[in-house]
């Protein structure tokens, strides 16, 4: 998505992953500026966004 931050960029995560897990959870499932919930795929459960999450931010410290 436009304005993403790319895994393993670890300066443009870095801010984000100082917001704290439970923060870039709840974004990623309900959706924060201009980025949709659930990526834009409602099909999603909230445990699959959890992962994602978990280990984009693995990828990126």
């Amino acid at each position: 998505m436009f304005g993403a931050p790319k895994i393993r960029d670890k300066s443009m995560w870095a801010s984000r992953i100082a917001q704290g897990m439970d923060i870039l959870i709840n974004h990623s499932i309900n959706g924060f500026n201009a980025m949709p919930a659930k990526g834009g795929n409602a099909n999603l459960s909230d445990e699959e966004i959890k992962n994602a999450v978990a280990f984009m931010v693995s990828q990126s410290q």
